[in-house]
């Protein structure tokens, strides 16, 4: 059984966020669906935070919606995860904004992402975008959540 702590900064405890429950479930649920199990923190951060620690680790200025950290070797991934999601409240809730998105849906969409990343997925190339989109999709339809990428449709992206 996945083991999912959500952890949310001080800063962020005054916010109106997702319900904590939507989101340990949305992972449980996509881990299940991946049949993968782990021990998974999800950390919703503030912008400083989140700027903090892609400047830091990924080396990218300013914050980015999810950060996706293993604590597993790249060679050893297996369906055990063991890792850090990192998700920006400010950042998403601004992209749900112009998006014309669910804050919820965007939630669960990015909290997909993550886990796809833990289990090794990348984004780097144009058949890698392909493969984890699709992956993505389908388990945002198996939750029954709309596609993520439908707004890429009108030019916008994520």
């Amino acid at each position: 059984m996945p083991k999912i702590s959500l952890q949310i900064a001080h800063e962020l405890k005054q916010k109106k966020l997702p319900n904590k429950t939507f989101l340990t479930q949305i992972a449980k649920e996509t881990l299940q669906f991946l049949k993968a199990s782990g021990e998974i923190v999800i950390r919703l951060v503030d912008e400083a935070e989140g700027k903090f620690l892609n400047e830091n680790y990924r080396k990218k200025e300013g914050a980015t919606n999810v950060l996706s950290f293993s604590l597993q070797e790249q060679s050893n991934i297996s369906s055990f995860l063991e890792g850090d999601i990192i998700l920006c409240h400010p950042v998403i809730e601004k992209e749900s904004l112009q998006e014309q998105i669910a804050i919820e849906n965007h939630y669960a969409h990015l909290i997909i992402h993550g886990i796809l990343h833990l289990l090794g997925y990348d984004h780097q190339t144009e058949n890698e975008a392909i493969e984890m989109e699709k992956k993505e999709t389908l388990i945002m339809q198996r939750l029954g959540l709309p596609n993520p990428y439908s707004v890429l449709e009108n030019g916008n992206s994520l």
